[in-house]
């Protein structure tokens, strides 16, 4: 791996909502390449947002519960982790990411899943987009540099 690249500030001269769409869609482009992910090519992915996966071990907090959540993907839309109990759709909640991210999210979707049929061990995941405060190209673009950073950390 190499060391930790900044990524280029946002333009100042753009729309507030504008201003980090371009740093998205240079590093979307970057992390869906390094992972392989076929949703490298734009025509690939259906969604407005392409999706993300994160590596096992990464979570989010919910900031009404002292109890980490396992982030399942990223997107300039949403995230999606998994929960040992159901979040209703319709929740709104805020999500601490990364340590650093406060992230209002409204729940979409909460789906249970098996874990090992076997043993019976189930989880939910949960679908949640980004609430109209957040800055979702943002959230992106600070998601993966944190990421990065803890990476060329671990190096």
């Amino acid at each position: 791996m190499t060391a930790y690249d900044p990524p280029d500030p946002p333009n100042p001269s753009q729309p507030p909502g504008d201003r980090w769409k371009e740093p998205y869609e240079r590093q979307i482009q970057d992390w869906l390449r390094e992972s392989g992910e076929p949703a490298a090519h734009p025509d690939a992915e259906r969604r407005k947002h392409p999706r993300v996966t994160f590596p096992a071990g990464l979570h989010v907090f919910m900031h009404d519960k002292p109890k980490s959540y396992e982030i399942r993907d990223l997107s300039a839309g949403g995230v999606s982790f998994f929960s040992d109990h159901e979040i209703a759709p319709g929740t709104h909640i805020v999500l601490s990411a990364m340590g650093v991210l406060a992230l209002e999210v409204e729940v979409v979707g909460c789906e249970m899943e098996a874990v090992d049929e076997e043993l019976m061990e189930y989880r939910y995941r949960v679908r949640a987009k980004f609430g109209e405060s957040v800055d979702g190209y943002e959230a992106f673009v600070l998601a993966r540099e944190i990421y990065q950073q803890g990476q060329s950390r671990a190096d």
